[in-house]
């Protein structure tokens, strides 16, 4: 997660950098923006998703950008 947030947002700052230079067209900045937030938006969801495997709270909550080590709220740790 770490590094495709640090690679989309590298990225939506080259988009913004090429539109300020040469200037982008509405479609074309449209479709850099939807191939960058795309997979950052599944991966997110992906993260949200992960469950503890003892009671099933939800390890996205635990953490912004990397799944932990174990369930906060169970102890269980995980693999």
């Amino acid at each position: 997660m770490v590094s495709l947030f640090v690679i989309t947002m590298s990225g939506l700052l080259m988009a913004v950098i090429l539109d300020l230079l040469i200037g982008l067209s509405q479609a074309t900045a449209t479709i850099i923006l939807l191939v960058l937030v795309t997979p950052f938006v599944l991966a997110g969801f992906v993260q949200f998703s992960q469950k503890c495997p003892a009671c099933g709270y939800r390890l996205g909550l635990q953490s912004r950008l990397l799944l932990p080590d174990h369930c906060k709220r169970y102890g269980v740790a995980l693999k």
